[in-house]
């Protein structure tokens, strides 16, 4: 259902934790971050500060660590520690592997001990959080890497090719490819286009995932493939995530501003 003024729809409410951050990295290199105080709604600036030399192109969080790892259009990856407010390390991506694009800590919660790193040249580094080493280079997507979702396993993770269109599933524990899923092409005015996967979430216990892809976004059960969702936007979704208890809902940001549940 697609939310309006119009519409009388109750939604579930839920209680913020007593500790919200909210963190954005900005186009000239600044990654900010926003709190809130105990129990408060309220979101106020909590830091501003300068990081990379271009764009900052991708951010993750390890919550339980207060661990955030922010690519930048200059080839590094930047670690800082947000409990102490202070830059704890710096690494550099592969050469000649371009530039970061998205990255996900694996496993993606608690003590992730590894990440992985999607890069416009297509290819995915995985590295050993320990010591910033790369275990892998992931490769297969053409014209660079959309988006990466670790499994909650840390074993397995999917990722979407920006012109490619295309989904691949990564065996993590072996450092191989171990499926690709080719999606339909998206019909423009005259031709058929590679659709970029704009996202993909999986389920809290890993029993399912989702994706988008032009307006398109679908749910699937990981265990038999069937799609569970497979349903046309008014407009293109650019982020979605899983919502409710058992993962019941999923909640979509469009570029139209509208928030589709």
């Amino acid at each position: 259902h697609i939310i309006t003024e119009n519409d009388m729809v109750a939604l579930p409410t839920s209680t913020l934790p007593e500790r919200v951050t909210v963190i954005a990295g900005t186009y000239d290199g600044v990654i900010a971050g926003w709190s809130n105080e105990t129990n408060s709604d309220e979101l106020e600036m909590a830091f501003a500060m300068p990081v990379h030399d271009g764009s900052v192109r991708s951010l993750s969080v390890l919550s339980d660590t207060g661990m955030l790892v922010s690519g930048g259009f200059d080839e590094t990856l930047k670690v800082y520690d947000l409990r102490k407010s202070r830059e704890t390390g710096e690494t550099k991506t592969p050469q000649d592997l371009g530039t970061p694009t998205c990255s996900e800590f694996a496993p993606p919660e608690a003590n992730g001990t590894h990440m992985l790193v999607g890069l416009t040249s297509g290819r995915i580094a995985f590295y050993k959080r320990k010591d910033w080493s790369v275990v892998h280079i992931l490769g297969g997507h053409e014209g660079g890497v959309s988006c990466i979702a670790c499994h909650p396993s840390g074993k397995l993770a999917l990722s979407g090719g920006l012109h490619d269109g295309s989904m691949r599933l990564w065996d993590l524990t072996k450092g191989r490819l171990a499926f690709v899923h080719k999606l339909t092409a998206v019909r423009d005015t005259k031709k058929a286009l590679n659709p970029a996967v704009s996202c993909i979430c999986w389920s809290s216990d890993g029993s399912r995932y989702a994706f988008c892809y032009g307006k398109r976004i679908t749910a699937r059960d990981a265990g038999s493939g069937k799609d569970l969702i497979d349903i046309e936007l008014p407009s293109r979704p650019n982020q979605i995530c899983f919502l409710g208890e058992n993962d019941e809902c999923i909640a979509c940001a469009c570029d139209d501003g509208s928030l589709p549940l």
